[in-house]
């Protein structure tokens, strides 16, 4: 009869009985990680008033544009997913093209998705881009507020000059 040797202190006998004392844990772990409620938002200082019902398809994003003297309307792109520079070449990936003259701009677009901006500015003479993105999120709320509603989290896209 064959003898397997193994270096070190190997006791297999206990290795399965520490195995049968954490299944439990592991168990446990499995089931709140498969049956946990997903996007839902539980916390007390959500704005009711800020609250959606029924469930939004769309909402806004906010993006910050730097207005001054060279840049008084900047040409802004905003984009679906992240930032490529095909983008820059292929306008029909755009989701919106316009013109900015105020420094606080937003547009409604899709939930749950990434979205890229783009906005072009003159700087001493010579064109320079800002790009930025952020996640567009929404969150069911359950128990904060008189009826279950939606809030969005993220969409600020910040794309000002950076002085």
């Amino acid at each position: 009869m064959a003898r397997l040797i193994f270096p070190g202190n190997c006791n297999f006998r206990n290795i399965g009985k520490n195995i049968l004392k954490k299944w439990p844990v592991l168990l446990g772990f499995m089931l709140v990680t498969l049956f946990s409620c997903g996007d839902e938002y539980y916390l007390d200082d959500v704005d009711c008033s800020q609250c959606y019902t029924p469930k939004p398809d769309v909402g806004p994003i906010i993006i910050t544009v730097s207005i001054n003297s060279e840049n008084q309307r900047v040409p802004v792109k905003v984009f679906k997913g992240k930032y490529a520079e095909s983008f820059r070449t292929n306008y029909n990936s755009a989701v919106v093209i316009d013109t900015v003259s105020t420094t606080e701009y937003q547009v409604d677009v899709d939930v749950d998705e990434y979205y890229s901006v783009e906005a072009e500015y003159v700087v001493n003479g010579k064109k320079t881009l800002v790009v930025d993105g952020d996640k567009f999120r929404i969150y069911k709320v359950s128990d904060s507020c008189d009826e279950i509603c939606w809030i969005y989290k993220g969409g600020i896209i910040d794309v000002s000059l950076k002085e």
